[in-house]
């Protein structure tokens, strides 16, 4: 009995020294996955480090930002990102976080399938480059500049400055606010109001969808296709000084549904802000690789004879 005793506890310590290190493993790989899919956060690569048997983490000195789990449960940010080092900000669970980044088809990454999710970030910036070869005045080149103000899963407010080199176009600044919602499997819009600077003053449009629409499966998995839904969208516009007329509050125009594919999640593409890991749809002449719903590092749109390129050129 004394032998099948030590066996037993032997067992135990063993299984016990498994799920410590299985689980070692696993924040290793989701902080892997922060560096390559977040490198403007956490720039490649840092060793792990740990704190009073409670904390499993990586410091980044030049961003001065940190990532760490704690208790092998929790996972936190913290940094100049984020509101600073002594601002811990908690992004989820390890477990939920590792199916965010890998997909609940696969958990060991590098699979067919991935998480549409949004990693909550307060404030960060980026640039986009757009070619137009549509432009009459010939190759044309947009930049815009997008200035992220809130990332949440229900909701996400940006700032976007648009310059043309050309001139073909006027120059703006607009200010976006997205309600979201997710619900059975899909990221859906509601509610998109935008407020641009114009020579008159600001101009707002409200665009309304009813019942929300769906804009990406929460799990993407490559090899299949999607279709959104069929809504009914109203269209409103608030122009300064101008009022607007009873029975005449917008436009409503019936939206029918459009057929996404996914081709290829966790493929690697490189563009002037760096290497990314995306995913790649296509949709009605449209090709987008995304590292997440609504953020997208590369864009190709053909018509006819005619594409417009837009390229992820810097991220802050």
């Amino acid at each position: 009995m004394k032998k099948i005793t030590i066996k037993t506890g032997l067992l135990l310590f063993s299984l016990c020294a498994f799920q410590v290190q299985a689980a070692a493993n696993d924040a290793s790989r989701l902080m892997d996955w922060a560096e390559s899919t977040y490198p403007q956060f956490f720039p490649p690569s840092q060793p792990n480090q740990t704190l009073d048997n409670e904390w499993i983490y990586r410091y980044y000195p030049s961003t001065n930002n940190a990532v760490g789990i704690r208790f092998m449960d929790r996972v936190f940010i913290a940094g100049d990102s984020f509101g600073g080092l002594d601002v811990l900000t908690d992004v989820g669970s390890l477990p939920d976080l590792l199916v965010t980044a890998f997909g609940a088809s696969n958990n060991n990454g590098g699979g067919s399938c991935v998480n549409a999710g949004i990693l909550p970030v307060k404030i960060f910036n980026y640039k986009m480059t757009i070619t137009d070869s549509a432009q009459p005045a010939g190759n044309d080149t947009a930049v815009m500049v997008i200035k992220v103000l809130e990332s949440t899963a229900s909701r996400v407010k940006t700032e976007t400055t648009l310059t043309f080199s050309k001139n073909v176009q006027s120059n703006s600044t607009s200010v976006t606010t997205q309600n979201n919602t997710r619900t059975n499997g899909f990221i859906k819009i509601s509610v998109i109001e935008a407020t641009a600077t114009t020579s008159v003053g600001n101009v707002t449009t409200k665009i309304t969808n009813n019942p929300a629409l769906r804009v990406s499966p929460l799990e993407i998995c490559a090899g299949t296709t999607w279709q959104s839904n069929q809504v009914s969208q109203t269209v409103e516009t608030i122009i300064p000084n101008i009022p607007i007329p009873t029975g005449l509050g917008g436009i409503t125009t019936d939206i029918p549904p459009k057929t996404t594919t996914i081709h290829t999640v966790n493929e690697s593409i490189t563009v002037p802000a760096g290497t990314f890991l995306t995913y790649k749809t296509t949709s009605e002449g449209s090709t987008v690789w995304s590292v997440t719903e609504g953020f997208f590092v590369k864009q190709e749109v053909i018509n006819g004879s005619q594409k417009t390129v837009t390229e992820l050129t810097l991220i802050q």
